[in-house]
């Protein structure tokens, strides 16, 4: 189970305008001036280690969440309110540098997602020099780490296939392709689910800004559209949805071995049938993989209604998950 952070008092987010931090540890402040923010000091007192916090946008980051390829995550507050966000910092500072500005398209992306199984964003822009995205804090533990700790049933493993369509479907009506889906990008609190990390989101009006010459995503989980620089739409997501599912239900990716073998597969007309090796789950679970995973996108799902249908049929025939 993840450590669920607890809210700062109002006295310490005051002392932090005071240029002061806390040490975890012992409890002891010590003054920062002069020092660069975002970063961990030895304390001078024990052992632990002390945060440097910064303000953006009248919110104090206050500790590291998390971090990515193209920024960090840290744990955010604002005085006179409890609520714990979550701020997004691009790593990049010159702001004509695609990577400074692809924070602030996806800014653009998730501003307008409001959905039960998509992260719910504030405000997006840039101060002092940083591009920022606030967001909530999403309590719970990613689907690879809850792969490797948890033995996961077919019921609840079809239950989180629903609510990603769902939230993958709700993109498609706003026209945004996702392109990203990784085990690292959806958190999981019991029957909760949550995507995150839009930075490679892309809305239909701008696809064809992609980048084709370089290959972006996760290896185990692009697309053979993507690999041969072919126009993607919701099956590419559809496919990575099923790889991701693949590696949910036998904790281990369909293709392994070095990148360039990963991606040389995705592309590769040959595919092991699922009940070969997923020989735990049900048939018709086996079927629902084999076509999201097509090498073809004409024999993939059409669509998140076609998809969404035959996991809802296939749920009700299993036993309910208590």
């Amino acid at each position: 189970m993840s450590t669920i952070p607890v809210s700062l008092a109002e006295e310490d987010l005051q002392k932090f305008e005071e240029g002061m931090a806390k040490c975890p540890s012992c409890g002891n402040w010590h003054d920062m001036d002069g020092l660069d923010p975002l970063l961990e000091y030895d304390c001078q007192y024990c052992d632990g280690h002390v945060f440097c916090p910064m303000s953006i946008s009248g919110f104090w980051m206050y500790a590291q969440a998390g971090e990515g390829g193209m920024g960090r995550v840290y744990l955010a507050q604002e005085r006179n309110n409890s609520t714990i966000y979550a701020m997004k910092l691009s790593e990049y500072t010159d702001e004509c540098d695609f990577r400074f500005q692809s924070l602030l398209y996806e800014g653009e992306i998730v501003e307008e997602l409001i959905h039960p199984n998509i992260v719910r964003t504030y405000r997006f822009g840039y101060k002092a020099g940083k591009a920022f995205l606030l967001m909530d804090y999403v309590q719970g533990i990613t689907l690879e780490n809850c792969v490797i700790n948890y033995a996961l049933t077919e019921q609840r493993i079809v239950k989180w296939m629903i609510k990603l369509c769902n939230a993958l479907s709700y993109m498609d009506g706003l026209e945004v392709l996702y392109r990203d889906l990784k085990p690292q990008n959806v958190i999981v609190d019991k029957e909760k689910l949550t995507l995150l990390d839009f930075g490679l989101a892309v809305h239909k009006d701008y696809r064809n800004d992609i980048d084709e010459e370089n290959l972006v995503g996760s290896p185990s989980y692009i697309p053979p559209e993507r690999v041969e620089g072919k126009a993607e739409d919701i099956r590419s997501d559809i496919y990575a949805m099923g790889m991701l599912f693949y590696f949910v239900a036998s904790g281990k990716n369909y293709f392994e071995g070095p990148a360039e073998e990963i991606i040389e597969g995705h592309i590769n007309d040959q595919r092991t049938p699922c009940h070969e090796v997923l020989v735990g789950r049900s048939t018709e679970f086996n079927k629902i993989l084999d076509r999201m995973i097509n090498r073809n996108p004409e024999k993939r799902y059409q669509s998140y209604d076609e998809m969404r249908s035959e996991l809802e049929a296939l749920e009700k025939s299993l036993l309910p998950v208590y």
